[in-house]
């Protein structure tokens, strides 16, 4: 049996894969808090570049910090910031000849309520004290218990709609002053 379709080039748009092997969307929790990619992220990626993937996409990629978190170390792309790291591991990739792909996102109502507004005081802290995000771990049945009783603020949706099967358990829809970014969201 030959994969000669399997090891032969596609083209997604204007890029071209070298092959048609493709490393789907999973979330390691392995960026920063700040969502920059971690050295053992890049590594873990880089290794399957080696491999011979010729697509790899990483778990979501936030592009809010104050509203926009499903985990406290996914990727992001919300600052200035983000660039120069996210530019290091697509070169890293790219180095053995593979493409990155990245999923923006926003959960909306499907967001870590305990998150909301509490990621941009996470960050500085995480930054201090490498073990700090780990010690939030621990804590996630003490978080959930607050979504549930609904002390964390509300998420967002687009507008008014049923809750999420899981995640927050309150929820709001946006004011137009959140969609057209006046406020933080």
């Amino acid at each position: 049996m030959t994969f000669d379709v399997l090891f032969s080039p596609m083209n997604i748009g204007t890029i071209t894969i070298k092959n048609r092997i493709v490393m789907t969307a999973a979330e390691f929790s392995l960026g920063q808090a700040s969502g920059k990619p971690t050295q053992r992220l890049m590594d873990y990626y880089e290794e399957r570049a080696k491999g011979g993937v010729g697509l790899i996409i990483p778990g979501i990629c936030r592009v809010n910090d104050m509203g926009g978190a499903s985990t406290y170390t996914q990727l992001s792309m919300s600052h200035d910031y983000h660039i120069a790291p996210m530019a290091e591991f697509a070169r890293r990739l790219h180095s053995h000849g593979a493409k990155l792909a990245i999923q923006l996102h926003h959960p909306g109502r499907q967001g870590m309520a305990s998150a909301t507004n509490s990621l941009p005081c996470v960050i500085p802290i995480a930054e201090r004290f490498p073990g700090f995000v780990n010690t939030v771990f621990k804590c996630t049945p003490v978080l959930l218990s607050l979504e549930e009783k609904g002390i964390c603020f509300s998420m967002q949706a687009p507008s008014k709609c049923e809750l999420s099967k899981h995640g927050a358990t309150r929820i709001h829809a946006m004011s137009k002053r959140e969609i057209t970014g006046a406020l933080p969201c």
